[in-house]
């Protein structure tokens, strides 16, 4: 079946979990301005792949890692404490980091986030969460 997706944002590998287009995914809101859609993969039993859309100058609650977590920017940038990750740049994190990814205020960001455990909230009223957090 070819893909149908024409979203030059979106590499092909990436487009064939996403055949009708970035609009059709199951997207939900994890706070105000940031959004995720989570994507069928194959991995290991706990891993779990997203979509994750940053509003422009939007944060995620500052957080750690059950696990390790990559993500590679495919539209706009978003910024931590370690550095500002553009597209096609790829953002390694483990349990060692702590950090509140926010999107540049130059425009909304979106994200390919591929990880083998759940995070683990660090902030002082949302850590309250983290017996909830599966994913």
């Amino acid at each position: 079946m070819p893909v149908t997706t024409r979203d030059v944002r979106i590499p092909a590998p990436l487009a064939v979990y996403m055949r009708d287009g970035l609009d059709l995914l199951e997207w939900k809101q994890l706070t105000r301005g940031v959004e995720e859609a989570p994507l069928d993969i194959h991995g290991k039993q706990g891993d779990r792949a997203m979509l994750l859309r940053i509003a422009a100058g939007r944060a995620i609650p500052k957080h750690s890692h059950r696990g390790v977590e990559l993500t590679l920017v495919l539209d706009g940038a978003f910024g931590d404490a370690r550095g500002v990750y553009a597209r096609g740049d790829v953002c390694a994190a483990d349990e060692t980091i702590e950090h509140q990814p926010t999107a540049e205020l130059i425009g909304d960001c979106l994200c390919l986030v591929v990880s083998s455990g759940p995070v683990r909230l660090t902030g002082p009223f949302m850590r309250l969460l983290n017996p909830f957090l599966t994913r």
